[in-house]
């Protein structure tokens, strides 16, 4: 069975325009924890944990926002444990500097601001990973609340105080749980719902090719061999310029057959994109496996590229004539290729960085290792995938 993936690999460029939610939530639970210990202050009975405690909350936002910024997608498991740990141990200081004077369990932060943090993942990681640090986290914050149950105000049994400190999180959390798979489930069903309606569209779309091709070879035939089989109708005979131009005919329909046969899913991006044709290195034929997704993104990229292009040198787009070169190696030691493209920057280098990273982003969410590097005058995305 292959591993539940989560709403960020099924929607990145969904999650991309969400993202400013990640720094909100921190900002909140960060702010909601300065508020509640200035309103408890009389309640601190060890600043040097609180401190402590406030000190490890900012580390998680500020490693939760650095670990799932766009241009590192996607959020990494490592990553996401990194930040909930130190959530938790944040939130058990929380608790040890108030030792004795804490009169209400209900109005402590640390719960509070696990739980958002825990919420802010929620399309970055997949459900299952949710639910366990929420259970995982209910538990232990649920633990630390009933510890100090005999200094509580109201007198009730430990219990009780676990409930009343794990349920923001079990709420929150499970929450979380329940919205990410349900937008997985629902991004998978339209997914095999689109593919379903390609599979049936697939014959039209090939008829319509051919007649597309057919329609092309016409055009080149009434545009050279019919004016040559006229004038040979009509003198009757045929000379030297005559057979050239024969050949020339019969050459730009071979160059035309072998540019259809030869033409793939890249060269297509590039042409649309009005950029020159690209130069594919290719022995193995391996650019045509790439997946969907892979395509989808690569095409968004060349044609953003063409438009800061176009931005800097107007309608004209090819003069530079650079053709976009393209590079495909297969590891030999395993069924991943090392896609490179290579294309004429004509714009500055923060603005090009500013306008490209979105779509490299997406890539990196399908292939985990998408790199750009923009040197003088050449922009450069390299990627990897699987083959099988």
């Amino acid at each position: 069975m292959r591993p539940e993936r989560s709403p960020q690999q099924l929607d990145p460029l969904g999650t991309l325009a969400a993202w400013t939610l990640t720094p909100l939530a921190g900002a909140a639970a960060f702010g909601y924890a300065l508020l509640s210990t200035a309103w408890h202050r009389h309640q601190q009975t060890h600043p040097a944990f609180t401190v402590a405690a406030l000190t490890l909350l900012f580390a998680a936002i500020v490693v939760l926002i650095v670990c799932a910024a766009p241009r590192r997608a996607p959020l990494r498991r490592t990553a996401f444990i990194v930040v909930l740990v130190l959530a938790a141990s944040a939130a058990a200081l929380s608790t040890g500097a108030t030792w004795g004077a804490d009169r209400l369990v209900q109005d402590d932060w640390g719960q509070i601001s696990f739980a958002l943090l825990l919420v802010s993942m929620t399309q970055l990681r997949p459900a299952i990973d949710l639910a366990v640090a929420s259970c995982a986290g209910a538990v232990a914050i649920g633990a630390l609340a009933a510890a100090p149950a005999a200094q509580y105000a109201i007198a009730v049994g430990p219990v009780i105080y676990a409930i009343v400190a794990a349920t923001p999180i079990l709420l929150l959390g499970l929450g979380a749980t329940t919205y990410a798979r349900v937008m997985v489930r629902t991004t998978e069903r339209w997914q095999r719902s689109a593919r379903d309606g390609m599979v049936r569209l697939a014959p039209d779309v090939r008829a319509t090719a051919r007649r597309t091709v057919r329609q092309e070879q016409i055009t080149i035939l009434n545009a050279g061999a019919v004016p040559l089989f006229t004038r040979l109708i009509e003198t009757g005979s045929a000379d030297a310029a005559d057979i050239e131009e024969a050949s020339s005919v019969a050459l730009q329909l071979r160059r035309h057959a072998l540019r259809l046969v030869r033409t793939g899913w890249l060269d297509d991006a590039v042409r649309r994109a009005g950029l020159p044709d690209a130069v594919i290195s290719d022995p193995d034929g391996a650019i045509e496996n790439v997946s969907v997704d892979h395509r989808v993104a690569v095409g968004a990229f060349v044609v953003e590229l063409a438009r800061l292009g176009e931005d800097a040198l107007g309608t004209d787009r090819r003069v530079d004539a650079t053709p976009v070169h393209v590079t495909a190696a297969a590891d030999p030691q395993t069924s991943r290729v090392r896609l490179v493209i290579s294309a004429p920057l004509l714009t500055g280098r923060r603005m090009a960085a500013r306008a490209l990273m979105p779509y490299v982003s997406v890539l990196r969410v399908v292939s985990h290792d998408a790199r750009l590097r923009i040197g003088a005058g050449t922009v450069t995305l390299g990627f990897s995938y699987d083959t099988v």
